[in-house]
């Protein structure tokens, strides 16, 4: 178990992690996410014990990672990809930190295997893409079979087979009873892969609750994706009775404030043609974007969107 309390660390004048507290629990794959710049990555090394705070505590399984006697045995991380000699092949880098933890070779040839770099053993890591290297480093932090793990950005540079790979593994470590947690910007995939959330911005607490819990704060007004091809006709139409509507492309509305049923009752009313209705669920991206809006510490100029009357074509009944 990892747990936070009231972490904060500065560098001069700028707050890195302002009173961050939260528990990541045995079981379940812990997603941390958060803008960049929002703190994750000098929270994670508090954690490690390679920042110290200025204030506050970070314990693993109740103790600072600096005092756990055999902290590979406790604790598997993935901070960094390329985190090992050049020089070294793969099995002669998981030997050295197994030697500094007393942990036997027949483990280094387990794990190994479950990263599937048995084959590439023997050669040198510096010749390894990245997608081996994140590989190499995940074998590493599983090497002393720990009971909490943390991964940061664990499917950078992985093909989609290795993604998937990566998202089978967490689960299954996390359902042997161990401590995950898991930094990613990919907000889609940790939908995939974590069931709760602890999000900062600005290094300070967000939200820690469940993937849905943290979906369903974002839901607002249920939205339906409308595609018709009079999209002008309809637009007319949904506004007269009150409906708030956006256009998504040329031919797509998306609809809030009437249920699918009752726009396919207004169709039916005013002989509109549809060619879809389909009730949109809010994403984790979505609540992420909304969640975190101000908390983002660069942010591009906004678009305006685009009117509808400018982005498409005329409908074919207004055409005759």
């Amino acid at each position: 178990m990892i747990v936070a309390r009231s972490l904060t660390k500065h560098y001069g004048n700028t707050m890195a992690v302002d009173h961050l507290s939260f528990e990541v629990r045995p079981g379940v794959v812990t997603g941390f996410l958060g803008p960049n710049g929002s703190g994750k990555s000098t929270t994670i090394r508090m954690i490690m014990g390679l920042d110290v705070p200025n204030a506050g505590t970070a314990l693993v399984n109740g103790l600072p990672y600096e005092q756990l006697r055999w902290p590979l045995r406790e604790v598997g991380a993935l901070l960094d990809a390329k985190a090992f000699h050049p020089g070294r092949t793969a099995y002669d880098h998981l030997l050295w930190l197994a030697q500094t933890n007393d942990i036997g070779r027949r483990r280094i040839e387990e794990v190994l295997d479950i990263v599937g770099l048995t084959s590439v053993a023997g050669k040198r890591a510096g010749k390894f893409s990245l997608g081996m290297g994140q590989r190499l480093g995940i074998a590493g932090a599983l090497l002393g079979d720990p009971g909490v793990l943390i991964f940061d950005e664990p499917v950078n540079g992985l093909d989609p087979e290795g993604i998937r790979w990566v998202r089978h593994l967490l689960r299954a470590l996390a359902s042997e009873g161990r401590t995950v947690f898991v930094s990613s910007h990919l907000i889609t995939e940790m939908s995939l892969t974590a069931e709760r959330l602890v999000v900062i911005g600005r290094g300070s607490l967000i939200s820690e609750t469940s993937v849905a819990e943290f979906t369903a704060q974002s839901a607002g007004e249920a939205t339906v994706r409308l595609v018709t091809p009079t999209p002008r006709i309809f637009l007319s139409a949904l506004r007269d009775v009150g409906a708030k509507v956006k256009a998504e492309s040329y031919g797509t509305l998306m609809v809030s404030g009437m249920s699918s049923v009752e726009i396919g009752d207004l169709a039916a009313l005013r002989s509109l043609t549809v060619h879809e209705l389909t009730p949109v669920r809010a994403s984790l991206e979505d609540a992420f974007m909304e969640l975190t809006s101000d908390a983002v510490e660069f942010r591009p100029t906004e678009a305006h969107d685009v009117a509808l009357s400018a982005a498409s074509g005329p409908d074919q009944k207004e055409a005759r």
